[in-house]
């Protein structure tokens, strides 16, 4: 998660002096600019999905096991007041202009705050504050985590159980790709980053990633394999 953190810093940090050198190198050291893992930090972004995908599954595969099944009431509100007020919270001081320096003014802004509220900013416009189409996407995921697990669930075969979750990350690409077909090429930055970035069916791919993952790590955690100290060395340094 720092690392992640790290990357989307490093990245809003440099983009201002992206827009200034326009085409130029920011730190050219023989012919590479060495600017380019920050100005592509944006990864980071990916990076938190997974890791979000991974952790939520891992979370419902332990409430599975423990309570013999789902209890989607309760973890919808644990996850709803983990992330919820503090958004709204910020939402509304930024749309009311009392943060310091930032002003989200412009059109519509009473439209614009009601779309945020129902979490619709990554298929609408996310400009109160950019980063927020993230979360729309996380929120969105927590509905959905628990509805695909629950058909995985419902299949005892596991390698049917893993190509379920695998299809989620296929249709996402596919999704991806049909829309590539549709889109003209030579689409500016923004379109692009609305179109292929920003909605959820967009991020689906790195969020089943994550969950795949937690389904193969609880199957070699079974493993006698996974408790032998070599096993897990050349595990983690494959991985």
């Amino acid at each position: 998660r720092a690392i992640a953190i790290i990357l989307v810093l490093w990245r809003h940090g440099l983009y201002p002096s992206v827009h200034a050198a326009g085409m130029a190198q920011l730190l050219p050291v023989g012919g590479y600019d060495l600017a380019t893992p920050l100005i592509n930090g944006w990864i980071g972004v990916d990076l938190f999905f997974v890791l979000s995908g991974f952790l939520i599954a891992r979370q419902l595969l332990n409430l599975q096991e423990r309570e013999g099944g789902l209890r989607y009431g309760p973890y919808i509100l644990r996850r709803m007041l983990r992330i919820l007020p503090t958004y709204v919270f910020v939402l509304l001081l930024a749309a009311a202009g009392l943060i310091p320096l930032y002003q989200a003014g412009g059109e519509a802004l009473e439209f614009r705050v009601a779309y945020h509220l129902l979490l619709l900013q990554d298929y609408l416009a996310s400009d109160i504050v950019t980063p927020f189409w993230s979360l729309a996407v996380e929120e969105k995921f927590y509905l959905l985590a628990p509805v695909i697990l629950g058909c995985a669930f419902a299949i005892r075969d596991l390698r049917a159980r893993l190509a379920l979750v695998a299809a989620a990350i296929l249709l996402a690409i596919l999704l991806r790709l049909g829309m590539a077909m549709r889109v003209e090429s030579g689409i500016g930055y923004e379109l692009f980053f609305r179109i292929f970035r920003q909605p959820f069916h967009a991020c689906l791919a790195a969020l089943a990633l994550g969950m795949l993952a937690a389904l193969l790590h609880r199957q070699a955690m079974a493993s006698p394999l996974s408790r032998l100290r070599r096993h897990a060395d050349a595990l983690f340094w494959g991985g």
